[in-house]
């Protein structure tokens, strides 16, 4: 009885580990992460009154990313300040300006303690001076993104993506960095068309 028992044991723990095998075997089959840095999101009202405190125009990484996501799937994750940034525009556009200037890193609420399990990492965050945000940079450095795949998208009122994609790759050694999309503001109403064309160009769409 006791031989039978181990013989059963031993068949389901090795039809496991073949199911498992066969799983990441597949091919597309890549964990993915979509990460995106809103500044909406980065505002002393949002964090004390939530999304209905800040205009949508504010808003529009984060809406994007969630589309993104829609289609990729995988886990969705804002990257958040320590400290706010103010919600007025043009003085906030003064603080960006300033960081970049002195190469600053902002310190980060929380990093991304499974980064390790990820294999695909769509990037989302505006157009700051023709490049990313201080806080992105912060993000990029405090993981290792050798040998993962880097996926930039970005909101712009004009400069695209600028010179956001050099900067990711300075922050990121070792990454592969896949060709990114520039969304104007809210990307209008051809928004999911663009999306789903620029996924079907990369390589990444119906995962």
């Amino acid at each position: 009885m006791k031989t039978r028992v181990a013989v059963w044991i031993f068949f389901l723990f090795s039809m496991t580990f073949v199911f498992d095998l066969a799983a990441q075997n597949q091919p597309g089959k890549r964990a993915v992460l979509v990460a995106y840095f809103s500044w909406a999101e980065n505002t002393r009202e949002y964090a004390e009154q939530g999304i209905d405190a800040v205009s949508s125009a504010s808003t529009n990484s984060r809406m994007i990313a969630a589309r993104i996501h829609q289609r990729v799937g995988g886990d969705l994750v804002g990257i958040r300040t320590a400290a706010p940034y103010t919600s007025d525009y043009d003085a906030v556009l003064e603080v960006a300006l300033k960081e970049q200037g002195r190469q600053a890193r902002p310190a980060l609420k929380a990093g991304i303690p499974n980064m390790a399990s990820y294999d695909v990492i769509f990037l989302g965050y505006p157009n700051w001076w023709a490049s990313i945000p201080m806080a992105v940079a912060t993000f990029l450095e405090s993981c290792d993104f050798s040998g993962k795949t880097i996926v930039p998208f970005c909101t712009h009122g004009g400069g695209r993506l600028g010179q956001t994609i050099s900067a990711i790759a300075k922050s990121a050694p070792g990454a592969k960095i896949l060709g990114g999309l520039s969304i104007s503001y809210g990307g209008g109403s051809s928004l999911d068309r663009d999306i789903d064309r620029w996924l079907e160009t990369i390589g990444l769409a119906d995962r």
